[in-house]
């Protein structure tokens, strides 16, 4: 798989606005956040109408860059459908056995990241609806799309797979935290622990996006259930 003009286009898009964000230019004490914040006056609110604005086009204009091999990744849901229902549960578990793993190893406890406090206030004020759309439906496809499908479905033309594998779980792990608070292992374990079971996946089951996002899906959709029902 080659890159073209449109996977392309958004990651640098998507690059842009992590560059914007971490440099504080989309905080909602400069001028587009100022200007969010006389539509919603609820900081929460205005925060998650400008995230979603950003994921909602990020996320179409992935869908339209990945639909080819979308569509060819039905086959596995098509020939082998326990096979690719049974890979959640699985994923899932393997999530915690990882994060464990890396604390046992490491000694560091996971700490809970701003991005975590982030989603439990937007819980308090924003119907399951509207997180649902934006924390299980996009958020996932766009990782998926730019860290799975770009960073080594087709990067690894180019690079090794595995060293392609490794730019993916750290530039994953990564991006929840740059911008948001200091980079720390205890941060980033839970974030390197999704992301390798993610590229594991990936790698070993054939490169299939739909897979990923489908397990991406899923944990997220677990992790605000978790959220909702604490809330």
């Amino acid at each position: 798989m080659r890159f073209t003009a449109l996977d392309l286009v958004v990651a640098g898009l998507y690059l842009a606005s992590v560059l914007l964000f971490s440099s504080g230019l989309f905080s909602l004490d400069k001028s587009v956040g100022s200007w969010l914040l006389s539509i919603f006056p609820n900081p929460e609110v205005a925060q998650f109408a400008l995230n979603a604005t950003l994921s909602g086009t990020f996320f179409i204009l992935a869908l339209i860059a990945a639909w080819p091999t979308l569509r060819n990744n039905t086959v596995l849901y098509r020939t082998k459908p326990l096979l690719a229902v049974g890979m959640i549960p699985l994923a899932l578990v393997a999530m915690v056995i990882v994060t464990a793993a890396l604390v046992l190893v490491t000694g560091v406890n996971p700490q809970t990241s701003v991005n975590q406090n982030e989603l439990q206030a937007l819980v308090q004020v924003l119907p399951p609806e509207a997180m649902v759309l934006l924390v299980v439906i996009a958020g996932p496809f766009v990782e998926e799309f730019l860290f799975r499908h770009l960073l080594i479905g087709k990067l690894s033309k180019y690079l090794n797979v595995w060293v392609c594998a490794a730019i993916s779980v750290l530039a994953f792990a990564m991006l929840h935290l740059v911008g948001k608070e200091t980079i720390s292992f205890a941060a980033l374990s839970p974030y390197l622990g999704l992301g390798l079971v993610l590229v594991l996946a990936y790698v070993l089951c054939g490169k299939n996006l739909l897979l990923n996002y489908t397990l991406h899906l899923a944990k997220n959709l677990l992790a605000l259930l978790v959220l909702y029902a604490a809330s």
